[in-house]
């Protein structure tokens, strides 16, 4: 199969099998490659997000800094800010989580195999990778991992 500078390939399971089906049929049809303006959009996406949620982690962190300097009054006060910084550590958790979880879909861009699932190997359908451009997983295996299968 010839490069089309156009395209990126996604590989999927054991390559030698893959290649020969292939060479029979177009990888278009297959679906086995993302075209690079794809690739590009779900870059800057991801980027953008990581971008969103760092800012908000580093505005979280600055937040709680500067509530631990104010001392509350009294203890309904208290019981409120301890809630409170509660849900922030448990929310930062989470951002922070959610960080790496893009991170890795980053590399998996760079590694040209994006939209390719982590379980199955088969292809992330699109309107999955638009809603969560960072999953991991098809709808089938993530449903399958859930327990909904």
């Amino acid at each position: 199969m010839s490069q089309n500078p156009d395209f990126t390939r996604v590989p999927l399971g054991d390559g030698c099998v893959v290649e020969n089906w292939l060479k029979k049929n177009s990888a278009r049809e297959v679906g086995l490659v993302m075209d690079k303006a794809s690739v590009n959009r779900y870059h800057a996406m991801l980027n953008g997000k990581r971008l969103e949620l760092q800012e908000r982690l580093d505005a979280a962190r600055k937040q709680k800094i500067e509530a631990s300097l104010s001392e509350a009054k009294d203890e309904g006060d208290r019981a409120t800010a301890a809630l409170a910084a509660e849900m922030t550590v448990a929310q930062q958790a989470q951002t922070e989580s959610l960080i790496k979880v893009i991170a890795a879909a980053l590399r998996r861009i760079d590694e040209g195999t994006f939209g390719q699932c982590l379980n199955c190997g088969g292809e992330i359908g699109s309107k999955r990778l638009e809603a969560l451009p960072w999953t991991r997983y098809c709808i089938t295996c993530q449903e399958l991992i859930d327990g909904n299968g």
